[in-house]
Order: C-alpha cells, then structure tokens, then sequence
C-alpha cells in the first residue's frame, strides 16, 4: 500500500476500525520486528527481549480484543433491529387485520332491508322486490323493484369509494348517472340521500318515493346537512 492511499483509507473508517488497519499495516511492512532485531543486535539482555516480546503480544491481543468487542457490538445492534423489525411488522399485520375485520362488519351491517322495511311500512307499494348480485360499481347492497309501474333501482353505497365519488359528483352535477349494463352505457336520473342512491329512469314522477325516502332516520336522527338530493322531474 502506498502512504498517501493508506491515509485515505484510514480517514474513511472510525476509530476502531483504523487502529486495527495501522496495526496490520505496521506489521505486514515488518517494522515491529525490524525494531526488535536492531534492538538484539545493539546487546539488550534477553529479559528486554522478553519484555518487548511481551509488548508485541500484548498490543496484538489488544487488537484483537478490540476487533472482538466490535463484533459483539455490531452483532447486538443487528438483533436489536431484527427485533424491532419483528414487532412492527406484527404491529402492522395486527392495524391490517383489525381494518379488514371492522370493513368486513361494515359491509355485513349496510345492507338495505331497514330502509325496504321503512318504505312499506310508510305505505309505498314496493312490487317484484329483487336483491341485485351483479353491481356495476361500489356498493353493500343493492335491489330492484317497482312503484306505481315505475322502475328503480336502490343501493346502499360506499362514498368513500374513489370511482363512487366520482359518480357521485357527476349526479350532484346534471342529476344522472350512467351505469354500463350488458355492454351498453345507460344514464338514469338519481337521487343521493346519506350512502343511499336511488336511480330510475329520466322523467318518471318519483317526487313521494324521494320524500318518503329523505324523512328515513335508520332509527335515529338524521340532519339536513347529511342529506344531499339531486332529482330530475
């Protein structure tokens, strides 16, 4: 190695870690044992030997008892970090569970019978009531059915849902939504009451549906602020 190089090297690692390089260095070059030598031939006793021999082999174990404590210290910090990888990810997992669990309870509860219930029970003449499988966008729940020959079609949505807010902005704008169904695009008008759409085709008389539909508290009370309608006569 050329000095200008080794000093280079040496400024790059920490303070450990470039007294074990000195260290190798000085004895690869040999000077430690050629000092000894010039030592033994100026006629040091034996004894002096000894002690520089003593020396030598003390700053080697030296070196190694740093190299070593560096070992464990850098061993304790990659356990201590496997553990602290260990216990976020169980965090994470625990928040992902938790999440799916409350969703999953979310969408068992927001189904449509309460409010199927509420409208006969106010005396709308629901006819040929179906629950609806295939949905064309986001929502728990969804039936068709007919009023006063009128047909119509009601879901219980999620508006947090990116594409259902989109939907959402478009009725709130022209009052219509367009749903594809058996590959073609049909536009219906709508009316959004809370997570309740309720679509059916443009022009028919839907006004005491929407009325009886916008006075539904799902057995609590509910303030105009929450209702946002949009309607086409």
């Amino acid at each position: 190695l050329q000095p200008a190089n080794t000093l280079t090297l040496i400024s790059l690692l920490d303070a450990k870690s470039a007294f074990l390089l000195l260290a190798a260095v000085l004895f690869a070059l040999g000077i430690p044992q050629r000092g000894w030598a010039v030592l033994r031939t100026r006629g040091l006793s034996d004894r002096v030997n000894g002690a520089a021999a003593a020396v030598g082999c003390g700053a080697l174990f030296l070196v190694s008892g740093c190299g070593a404590q560096q070992a464990v210290d850098e061993a304790k910090n990659d356990a201590e970090k496997a553990a602290d990888e260990v216990k976020n990810g169980a965090e994470n997992a625990a928040e992902d569970i938790g999440r799916s669990a409350e969703k999953a309870k979310e969408q068992g509860e927001k189904t449509l019978d309460d409010m199927m219930q509420y409208l006969r029970d106010q005396g709308i003449a629901v006819e040929d009531e179906q629950t609806l499988d295939a949905i064309e966008f986001a929502a728990y729940d969804g039936r068709s059915f007919s009023v006063d020959g009128t047909q119509m079609y009601l879901y219980r949505i999620d508006t947090n849902d990116e594409t259902m807010q989109k939907v959402i902005a478009q009725l709130k704008q022209d009052g219509s939504v367009k749903v594809e169904k058996d590959g073609e695009t049909l536009s219906y008008s709508g009316t959004l009451f809370e997570d309740y759409l309720l679509l059916h085709d443009p022009g028919a008389d839907v006004h005491v549906f929407v009325e009886t539909m916008n006075h539904y508290s799902g057995g609590g009370v509910t303030s105009n602020a929450m209702r946002e309608s949009s309607t086409t006569e």
